[in-house]
């Protein structure tokens, strides 16, 4: 499993330590229902905090979302 990487002091303040669990696996590819039996929550609160994040972030796809944890460094290449 990739490890979890801290985003810039910037985005943390945006985002809840949960909200940024959930949008590193996304970032990495994993499903709704993956990241729920990763972080043993449901499928729906996963789905709850995509759209929080996305809310947060200003971005209204999961593309815009994966560059921004890119461009922040929550994920690398």
């Amino acid at each position: 499993m990739p490890q979890i990487k801290k985003a810039p002091e910037k985005t943390i303040q945006a985002l809840s330590n949960r909200e940024e669990e959930v949008l590193f696996f996304l970032a990495h590819g994993y499903s709704n229902d993956q990241i729920a039996l990763i972080l043993n929550i449901s499928s729906r609160t996963v789905s709850t905090h995509r759209n929080n994040i996305m809310g947060k972030l200003q971005v209204n796809c999961l593309a815009k979302l994966v560059r921004v944890a890119y461009q922040h460094k929550l994920v690398h290449l």
